[in-house]
């Protein structure tokens, strides 16, 4: 249903012009995956549309930036400098304001509204012209009438709509091209998994093929090794009975030789008392000796002799409670040897020998004993203080 206002004169404006020359950069967008390098410069356009005015004083300039898309293999230059001219041209626009008288049973808000076009009879025809506002105008009671502006502007901007167009066009190819990107890389990806899928399966029937060979010989090589088995069982057996044989042998052996093994102990340990009775006898009659130098101590079992520093004497004591005799011989440095001959007994177990010649000092000596009677000795505390002996 078209809207039909009434209005009985209209009033023509004239746009000026505002510029004769259109300038901007010139901008390039890079595909996916590319960087810009950074410029110190930037790269830009000067442009005079067929038309422009020529006059002396007609140097004016309107900006317009232009950008070209590399990826997509757009640009919007074309666009933006037709546009830029025609905002360079003057244009006449048709205008007026209607009130309530031109409104008739149409009411603002319900049957139209701002950027409604509707048809204005005036001077005898039908002109379509946008509405651009409407304004109430209220006073003491109220709503006391209307004031609807229209025309004043195109009803039809193609340029604009020419430039939503195309970036609606960009938009639209940026997202073709990325969806096809998307669409390879999965391509890819899909062909990746099936190659990936294909290994695997190639590789399990591999694996299955050579788990079922190895099956087959580990059965085989258990039918093997049960015959193995049972040949090396009948060996075990065999060599068992041997080897008990063999064990009844040796333990009878041994029973042999345990019993010779015995008497050789019962033997061994006669002949060991022989021997130590015998020894008793040697050492009872034999003649035994203890050597000591000059200013030291020396013992045995049976004697402790102690030669003083710079002195005569020369001290021997028999240790224990053995019996027998001694012959002392003492060496001197500037006279001849002396020595003395003593029965040890029970009460006689000490005895102190000293030259009476001067100046004698002694060298060393040497005791001879002979036991009669042993017995266990008992230690000496000089001789255990010493470090000789």
């Amino acid at each position: 249903m078209t809207i039909t206002l009434q209005c009985e004169a209209a009033q023509v404006t004239l746009g000026r012009s505002i510029a004769s020359y259109v300038y901007g950069s010139w901008a390039a967008k890079l595909p996916s995956g590319l960087e810009q390098v950074a410029q110190l410069e930037q790269d830009g356009y000067i442009y005079r549309p067929a038309g422009a005015p020529t006059g002396r004083f007609d140097v004016s300039f309107v900006r317009a930036d232009v950008t070209s898309d590399l990826g997509t293999n757009t640009s919007d230059d074309e666009t933006v400098m037709d546009a830029a001219a025609e905002r360079i041209d003057s244009r006449a626009f048709l205008e007026r304001d209607i009130g309530r008288a031109g409104l008739g049973r149409y009411v603002p808000g319900q049957d139209f509204d701002i950027g409604t076009t509707v048809a204005i009879e005036i001077w005898g025809r039908r002109v379509m012209l946008p509405v651009t506002s409407i304004v109430p105008m209220s006073g003491p009671g109220g709503l006391v009438d209307w004031r609807v502006h229209v025309g004043g502007r195109l009803r039809y901007d193609a340029k604009s709509l020419e430039t939503q167009n195309t970036a609606a066009k960009k938009a639209q190819a940026e997202a073709a091209k990325r969806l096809k990107e998307s669409v390879a890389e999965a391509v890819s990806a899909a062909a990746e998994a099936k190659a990936a899928a294909e290994t695997v399966r190639e590789e399990m029937v591999e694996n299955v093929t050579t788990i079922k060979t190895s099956l087959e010989r580990a059965e085989q090589a258990a039918d093997e090794a049960g015959t193995e088995v049972d040949r090396l069982q009948n060996i075990v057996l065999r060599q068992h009975d041997e080897a008990i044989g063999i064990l009844d042998e040796a333990k009878r052996k041994h029973e042999q030789t345990l019993a010779g093994l015995q008497q050789a102990t019962l033997l061994l340990g006669r002949a060991t008392d022989m021997a130590s009775n015998a020894r008793a006898e040697i050492e009872a009659n034999m003649s035994r000796f203890l050597f000591c130098d000059a200013e030291y101590t020396s013992w045995n079992d049976y004697l402790e002799v102690v030669n003083g520093a710079w002195t005569k004497a020369s001290k021997v004591r028999a240790k224990g409670s053995w019996t027998g005799r001694i012959v002392h011989l003492v060496f001197y440095k500037n006279t001849s040897p002396i020595s003395w001959s003593r029965r040890i007994t029970r009460d006689d177990r000490s005895f102190s020998f000293e030259n009476t010649g001067l100046g004698a000092s002694i060298d060393e000596s040497v005791t001879f004993f002979q036991v009669d009677r042993p017995s266990g000795s008992e230690g000496s505390r000089e001789a255990d203080k010493s470090q000789d002996g």
